[in-house]
């Protein structure tokens, strides 16, 4: 329900505060950027530490992107540093402290499209759901490296067949992963990714027994904890032949020059 007119009107208004819900397909978590708990539908939104960007808005005043920020240590992190991006729906609503449920306006509605760190932050963009209709056609260009997923189907390699189940030794202070399972081996899986349970990590680095990774695990990753590794690929045809033996699949143009002849000359 939209905020009273008469509300509004007042010359003195109510406290307001901002809720948020993610949703990933199979939980939805609720939180509020206000001190305590708010009661919405008969569902409590917990206080976090979330800051939201300006809403930008196109030339019909419809909400089109928005950035949210919040601390690595927050639940809503496993949202956020998912890789492969697990797609996550968000929804803000604004409404007042002491009856939110009759006094409460959607303000933006949209998927997450991309996360980047900023320190201990994790910064979230997201685009609203009538702004996804305008992503680019075709998905394919020409480029030199393959436009295939890794384990697709159009790639055709079978991610079993390059995945490594291991203990954890120790979480390192940065939240490197550190193993003696993973040996010499570790460069192999740099652009790859752990996974524990339904939740990833992008390998940024692997070296000898440990895998550096984008954003860290929770607490509930730790020594003991059994997990799995998949090799990365760096979309390149000399990786598709030489690391994998699958350049019968691989999907783009590696003869494209790296610079433009119009500009260094042929």
């Amino acid at each position: 329900m939209a905020i009273s007119q008469s509300n509004l009107n007042l010359v003195e208004l109510g406290e307001y505060a901002e809720i948020y819900e993610f949703d990933d397909g199979n939980t939805i978590s609720r939180y509020t950027t206000y001190p305590t708990s708010i009661i919405f539908n008969a569902r409590d939104y917990k206080p976090a530490h979330i800051k939201r960007g300006e809403i930008t808005r196109n030339t019909t005043f419809e909400p089109v992107t928005c950035q949210i920020t919040a601390p690595l240590e927050e639940k809503l992190v496993s949202y956020l540093s998912n890789y492969p991006t697990t797609p996550s729906k968000v929804r803000i609503f604004r409404g007042l402290v002491s009856n939110f449920d009759a006094q409460n306006v959607l303000i933006f509605e949209g998927n997450i499209k991309s996360v980047q760190l900023e320190g201990i932050y994790a910064v979230a963009m997201c685009a609203s759901l009538g702004s996804i209709l305008e992503a680019t056609w075709p998905r394919d260009i020409h480029s030199s490296f393959c436009q295939n997923t890794l384990y697709d189907s159009k790639c055709g390699l079978s991610a079993g067949d390059y995945q490594l189940n291991f203990q954890i030794d120790s979480i390192s202070s940065t939240g490197a992963i550190v193993s003696t399972a993973i040996g010499s081996a570790g460069s192999l899986y740099t652009h790859g990714y752990v996974r524990y349970l339904s939740n990833f990590r992008w390998i940024t680095h692997g070296e000898n027994n440990k895998f550096n990774l984008h954003v860290p695990f929770d607490s509930s990753v730790a020594a003991g904890v059994i997990v799995t590794a998949f090799q990365g690929c760096s979309k390149s045809a000399i990786d598709c032949k030489n690391k994998f033996n699958n350049l019968a699949n691989f999907y783009g143009c590696p003869y494209i020059p790296s610079d433009n002849p119009v500009i260094w000359g042929a």
